[in-house]
């Protein structure tokens, strides 16, 4: 039988951690191949937490108690994941609020999708059968931010990002860069992020419906402006990063516009058609392109000098398509319109070209297989 364990990370929830803690565990009669047990991660809670959830593990041996010391929700949830796959050795984690605010009889849902072969499931407030039951400012507030967390980070096929109702695998959580993300503050943007990680991971995701209530007793910690300002900075960051390597490529480009560009006009005056012309230009700025980009653009991917000699010609191959476009562009406009368009059609060309090469550099010429790590 598979091993499923609940994360409940806590500060302050004497009113409710026993009942959340007993609704969990009933849901065991409705599981018939996953055997569920509770951790409860605590933050160092001023109120009686602790206490009442040391009686309760002394009876029941599904659960456990970890005293993080640390406040802040991702340092519950990080110390909670390490301690259930490495110390409880689960096959799958439940990640949840103790505040009753998500309905457990939700559970057999969740390992009925990772029974499926999804890595990944989040509980989701914006898909058809999912609700919002909070009031509507903060219905509102939930809207904006999960709206502006897909706009920023990219991911447009997941409807929810901040409510912390989700599971995953061993497997993927072994994938995940925790390195990506900030998971040491207090802030609420670990919930956004971490699911961010685990997109970079390629996780398999699925979204099922939840209903999402507020909470009826104890007091909620979320402080919403410092959450807005924490998910726009990490939501900036986090596509400055995934584009680096497209910034550094395009400058890397920009030296080989110069170049080339260079080499057109000088050979235009010598007497060459700014077909040929553009073509020898492009050649000098390929081997300006393969020195810079290897040693600097995919820098986690270099190639060494034993097969730099194959790969340069490779490289040469596969510019061949870029030149192709640049040169052919350059001839179709001077053979419609005049000569003299042909500086027009040039930057036309170089344009086309820069995607193509950027496609081919990153899966051809400097693939993922030669990076150690997540791109």
């Amino acid at each position: 039988m598979k091993k499923v364990v609940v994360v409940l990370p806590t500060f302050n929830e004497e009113e409710n951690i026993e009942d959340v803690i007993t609704l969990i565990l009933a849901q065991q009669k409705k599981v018939a191949n996953w055997e569920i047990f509770v951790l409860v991660t605590d933050s160092h809670s001023e109120d009686n937490t602790q206490k009442i959830v040391a009686k309760l593990v002394k009876a029941n041996h599904h659960l456990e108690l970890i005293d993080v010391q640390e406040r802040g929700i991702g340092v519950g949830l990080v110390h909670g994941y390490r301690h259930a796959f490495d110390k409880m050795k689960a096959d799958a984690v439940i990640q949840m609020d103790a505040d009753l605010q998500h309905d457990t009889k939700e559970i057999p849902n969740f390992l009925l999708a990772l029974d499926e072969g999804y890595d990944f499931i989040q509980g989701s407030r914006f898909i058809k059968g999912g609700k919002n039951e909070l009031e509507w400012y903060r219905k509102f507030f939930s809207w904006s931010a999960n709206w502006f967390s897909r706009l920023l980070l990219g991911i447009y096929r997941v409807h929810e990002f901040t409510t912390s109702y989700r599971a995953f695998t061993r497997e993927i959580f072994t994938k995940t860069n925790l390195n990506d993300i900030p998971w040491q503050g207090r802030s609420f943007v670990f919930q956004p992020a971490f699911l961010y990680a685990v997109h970079r991971a390629h996780a398999r995701i699925k979204e099922i419906p939840i209903v999402f209530v507020d909470r009826s007793r104890g007091l909620s910690k979320m402080q919403i402006l410092k959450y807005i300002k924490d998910l726009m900075i990490f939501g900036i960051k986090a596509r400055i990063k995934k584009y680096k390597r497209f910034v550094k490529f395009g400058m890397v480009g920009t030296v080989g516009f110069i170049i080339n560009t260079i080499g057109l006009e000088v050979f235009v005056k010598l007497g060459l058609h700014p077909s040929l012309a553009s073509a020898i230009g492009a050649e000098g700025a390929i081997i300006s392109n393969f020195l810079l980009n290897n040693h600097w653009t995919f820098k986690e991917r270099k190639i060494h000098r034993g097969g730099a000699p194959l790969k340069f010609l490779q490289f040469n191959l596969t510019s061949l398509g870029a030149l192709l476009i640049q040169s052919g562009t350059v001839f179709l406009g001077v053979t419609l319109l005049h000569f003299g368009a042909y500086r027009i059609f040039y930057l036309f060309g170089v344009g086309f070209g820069m995607f193509w090469n950027y496609f081919m550099y990153s899966n051809v010429i400097w693939s993922k297989n030669k990076e150690s790590g997540v791109s």
